[in-house]
């Protein structure tokens, strides 16, 4: 439980799904597990929205939190198509009704987007987020992530540096920040290190 929890706090996802499963052959019936682990399997990058139905269910018939489980299936329903239509909606009105919870929702809305294909809708969402929340870099790594998607090497730069000033241990980060640097002409020489 320890370990996931240490993963769940540096945004590690597979490692947190990693962890949980782990321990779920010990505790098979926790809710919260169930819950962390639904929430996992949405937020990794390679999302597995069949598999954060299923613990998400399990999650609600152990008796999780309905609040949160009701928040964490809109936000699944939305992230899993991107579509408009009530599914954004309802994220809209959660902004309001649970604000501790705006960095979630911010996520979903911009990864739905994403996925959707609806890029402006994404670049205002991830905005706000990394307006919000200027030392989440976890924000500031998906802006970065659609910024270099849509060839803007500066904004993607700026982002994935930003990202290594709080979290140098991310190699994955340094291999993008250097692939921008040097395809752009921007600094092939830092792009190298």
């Amino acid at each position: 439980w320890e370990s996931a929890m240490q993963a769940q706090s540096v945004s590690d996802f597979a490692g947190l799904r990693r962890e949980l499963t782990e321990y779920m052959r010990f505790r098979p019936s926790d809710a919260k597990a169930h819950f962390l682990l639904a929430q996992s399997c949405r937020r990794e990058p390679r999302e597995n929205f069949q598999l954060a139905a299923e613990h998400l269910g399990a999650a609600y018939r152990g008796g999780y939190s309905p609040a949160d489980v009701n928040l964490e299936n809109a936000l699944l329903a939305f992230q899993s198509t991107g579509e408009s239509g009530p599914h954004e909606v309802l994220l809209q009105s959660y902004l309001q009704r649970r604000p501790e919870s705006e960095p979630l929702i911010l996520e979903a809305l911009a990864r739905g987007c994403m996925r959707s294909g609806r890029m402006n809708d994404a670049t205002t969402w991830l905005n706000r987020w990394v307006k919000n929340y200027p030392e989440d870099w976890y924000a500031r790594l998906w802006r970065g992530s659609l910024f270099q998607h849509l060839s803007q090497a500066p904004a993607a730069i700026e982002d994935y540096r930003r990202v290594l000033q709080v979290r140098p241990d991310r190699q994955d980060v340094r291999r993008r920040l250097g692939l921008m640097l040097a395809t752009s002409g921007y600094d092939f020489q830092e792009g190298r290190k």
